[in-house]
């Protein structure tokens, strides 16, 4: 897998010949997370989404008529899809050539804001983690590597130029929330205490285990969930706000989507090309 994360950030500098951390003399752009500019950080905040994908053009199709989000290429980097929700950009589509064809590839890469990033990646390899793109400056964007936790899920570590997007009220289309499916619940837990600085407060609910990791006092970003799929490795899980769960499982079917799991209020469901996203009705335990 580590082919498709590196392309992320092969793209992000694209016709900049950026393969090994360093970047030449013209300078890579990209779009900030946040169109404020407000230079304020939430540490511990998923402030922004990439959807690596074999096939960008179904995908654009997938989720424009199932959230309603738009997509405009981005100037700079002309194979960079940013995403919109109404106004607000949300996150981007990264294309990758499938090197099989019988493997589906595509999936959602989170952003994780970190206080430092170079810190952050110390603290990653402290804890037996694995950095697959050193850190780099992009401009608009901010400082970032790419990483692998002690257990294999991908993220990236940002330093956002400009600021985080607001921390405040989520509307239906928006990113509500982020699980990360665990085997070893104590290991998350250690591992990202070091690398974001979360606190740990158990939630048993009736068939699971579950974890509310705290930031900034009271703030909850992010859980984990106890991962009980043998042939399932840890991942990610960003999740997507919606109002009718019902009525948003059954389009995503008719788009071509599959519906992988749900509760009462959350579902779980691939894209056409592969992609793994939840969605959320407000009023459960992360509302």
């Amino acid at each position: 897998m580590k082919h498709k994360i590196t392309l992320l950030l092969t793209l992000m500098t694209a016709g900049f010949m950026f393969l090994t951390g360093c970047v030449s003399e013209k300078a890579a752009r990209l779009p900030p997370v946040n169109s404020t500019q407000s230079e304020q950080h939430y540490i511990g905040k998923f402030v922004w989404f990439d959807l690596l994908t074999e096939d960008s053009k179904a995908a654009q199709q997938f989720y424009r008529e199932l959230f309603g989000w738009r997509f405009a290429a981005d100037k700079n980097t002309p194979d960079y899809i940013v995403i919109y929700s109404g106004d607000k950009p949300i996150g981007g589509i990264v294309p990758h050539e499938n090197k099989d064809p019988n493997i589906q590839e595509s999936m959602w890469l989170v952003s994780l804001s970190v206080e430092d990033v170079n810190g952050a990646v110390s603290a990653v390899k402290a804890r037996k983690g694995e950095v697959l793109d050193d850190p780099v400056d992009i401009k608009g964007r901010g400082r970032m590597a790419v990483v692998r936790d002690a257990e294999g899920a991908e993220l990236v570590l940002i330093r956002a130029a400009g600021g985080d997007p607001p921390d405040a009220g989520v509307k239906a289309g928006e990113w509500l929330w982020v699980d990360l499916f665990s085997k070893d619940m104590q290991k998350a837990q250690d591992f990202y205490g070091a690398v974001a600085g979360y606190t740990p407060q158990s939630v048993p609910t009736a068939d699971e285990d579950f974890i509310i990791l705290l930031r900034r006092g009271s703030r909850a970003y992010a859980g984990v969930v106890k991962l009980k799929l043998d042939d399932v490795e840890p991942n990610w899980l960003p999740y997507v706000k919606v109002d009718d769960l019902e009525d948003t499982i059954s389009r995503a079917e008719k788009l071509g989507g599959i519906l992988l799991l749900r509760t009462d209020n959350v579902a779980i469901i691939a894209d056409p090309s592969g992609g793994v996203f939840g969605i959320q009705m407000m009023g459960g335990t992360r509302s």
